[in-house]
């Protein structure tokens, strides 16, 4: 399978640009997908807060119940809820001045992309942020794991002749 290179930019940008995430949808079930992110963000010192109505805190900071509430508003929100509902967070996103949508894992909604990029913020789909992280500057390589980001593949050349070690070996870096 193809890995979909298409976000990676983005994804770069994202982490060299911003510092303040919200988690929409942030659960205090520690067998949940948003606590293992939120966990893994507060080990690398991100600063976030969480977005659920259910909780009056979370990772010893307050739960927002809406994202209004935040002020001044996180410049990255980080959605941890089904896909059919995101157009509604996208809304809110653009109305509450969030720079960056970024949908974790599994979240694809056409009319919540158009959205946002309608709005100029950057966009973000189906991507873990704990996973793309730890691809980025964490140590997911130590495990075994193809990050992705080198390559001993040669290109494809076209025409003939030498060929020099930078123009076979590629840094997707």
């Amino acid at each position: 399978m193809k890995r979909d290179t298409s976000q990676e930019q983005v994804i770069r940008q994202i982490f060299a640009n911003y510092k303040n995430f919200a988690l929409y949808g942030m659960s205090g079930n520690k067998i949940r997908p948003s606590y293992f992110v939120g966990t893994y963000l507060a080990l690398h010192h991100f600063d976030f807060v969480s977005i659920n109505p259910q909780f009056d805190t979370l990772f010893g900071h307050p739960c927002y119940k809406k994202l209004r509430e935040i002020q001044p508003a996180p410049e990255v929100l980080v959605v941890f809820r089904r896909a059919e509902e995101t157009p509604q967070v996208a809304q809110e996103a653009v109305e509450n001045g969030v720079k960056v949508l970024w949908l974790q894992y599994g979240i694809r909604w056409d009319e919540t992309k158009k959205i946002a990029e309608d709005a100029g913020l950057l966009y973000v789909e189906d991507r873990c942020i704990k996973v793309e992280h730890a691809r980025y500057f964490g140590n997911l390589h130590d495990g075994g794991i193809n990050t992705g980001l080198i390559s001993s593949k040669k290109k494809k050349l076209l025409g003939s002749g030498p060929v020099s070690m930078a123009e076979t070996c590629e840094i997707k870096g």
